[in-house]
């Protein structure tokens, strides 16, 4: 009885043993080959969003397939070429008003230099120095330098996910058998990727009209970022709603407009992300909350910011897989929070 105990022991600490180092080398093979397998990826997940639109054109419009499969291609290129274009003049418009922003940021020291809680602190004279100008310099410099390094990044890969789009669509198109398990992953990520894109879009425009209405710089960068940042759970909302607040700060605005810059946005997208989304969605995506946190540390650290927009949809990719086999199922519930049940108790012998 102890030898077999010591068997299954044994035989855990081997699986578990497995496992780890499964998944270490599936994450450096992750990270080694990300330069190929991210456009790819992102062409799986347009592949998917534009196969309803294609097959609408084909079907109502009697549009031929090839030609329905270019004019969604070329929409969704449009879009994507207008993003990056309308982010890009952003950062030249920062570019071309950092003297006041500059001098903004010196009034702001100013004030704060004369406050008497910073004589009292000692604080003054390592404000009246350049370096805490210089930082805020730099800052700025670097941030508009990561912008333009990930604008230059997805320009160099767009035509390599166009090219894989151009596959994977004509392999959609051919109308083969196509595999059970491939047709339920691609249906259940059409409804979250579609959901999401609706509610993202939702969201993108109501930051859009707040911060126009209240004269806000660069209103429409701001909403294009919401609806980006929509797709990175938990934390993308409270980035895209803090994303103003240097703009904010530092121009020529009220202290009312100030708040309101920052509290309308927030209130609206923690309505929309804390009661419309998850009733549309449901349990579509069937993932623990700490899952999804643990899928966004995870698929960050490996892919950056593209595997942070994609951590929930790939991460439910995953538990479906898992969920298909019956030696891995006990993972996908895990993932999905259902814990197995203990073990009942043996009763005592006589």
């Amino acid at each position: 009885m102890n030898s077999l105990g010591t068997d299954q022991n044994h035989q855990r600490v081997q699986t578990l043993s497995l496992v780890i180092l499964a998944t270490v080398a599936t994450g450096g093979a992750l990270v080694w080959l990300g330069g190929v397998l991210v456009p790819f990826v992102l062409a799986f997940f347009l592949s998917v969003a534009l196969g309803p639109v294609v097959r609408l054109l084909a079907r109502r419009l009697k549009v031929p397939i090839p030609i329905a499969f270019v004019i969604s291609s070329l929409v969704g290129l449009g879009l994507v070429a207008a993003f990056g274009t309308l982010v890009a003049r952003s950062i030249n418009q920062l570019q071309a008003n950092q003297d006041v922003y500059q001098a903004n940021v010196q009034a702001l020291l100013q004030r704060v230099q004369g406050s008497s809680l910073v004589a009292r602190l000692g604080l003054d004279e390592w404000l009246a120095g350049a370096s805490l100008q210089d930082s805020a310099r730099g800052a700025a410099q670097a941030t508009l330098g990561s912008l333009a390094s990930v604008l230059v990044s997805l320009t160099s890969q767009g035509m390599l996910v166009l090219i894989f789009v151009m596959f994977l669509m004509a392999g959609s198109a051919r109308g083969s058998a196509r595999n059970r398990t491939l047709s339920d992953v691609e249906q259940r990520i059409r409804g979250y990727v579609s959901t999401k894109l609706s509610v993202s879009a939702l969201t993108g425009l109501g930051v859009w009209l707040l911060l126009t209405l209240l004269g806000v710089e660069m209103a429409l960068v701001f909403g294009l970022f919401a609806f980006l940042l929509n797709f990175v759970p938990n934390v993308g909302s409270l980035i895209a709603t803090l994303m103003p607040l240097p703009i904010v700060l530092l121009g020529d605005y009220s202290t009312s407009v100030q708040v309101l810059a920052i509290a309308l946005p927030g209130g609206l997208q923690f309505s929309v992300g804390n009661w419309l989304e998850p009733k549309l969605l449901g349990d579509s995506m069937d993932l623990h909350p700490v899952t999804i946190l643990l899928a966004l540390i995870f698929w960050g650290m490996v892919w950056g910011l593209v595997g942070a927009l994609l951590a929930t949809p790939l991460t439910a990719i995953v538990r479906m897989l898992l969920d298909k086999e019956e030696i891995t199922r006990p993972a996908a519930e895990l993932m999905a929070g259902r814990l197995p049940p203990s073990p009942s108790p043996t009763p005592a012998g006589p």
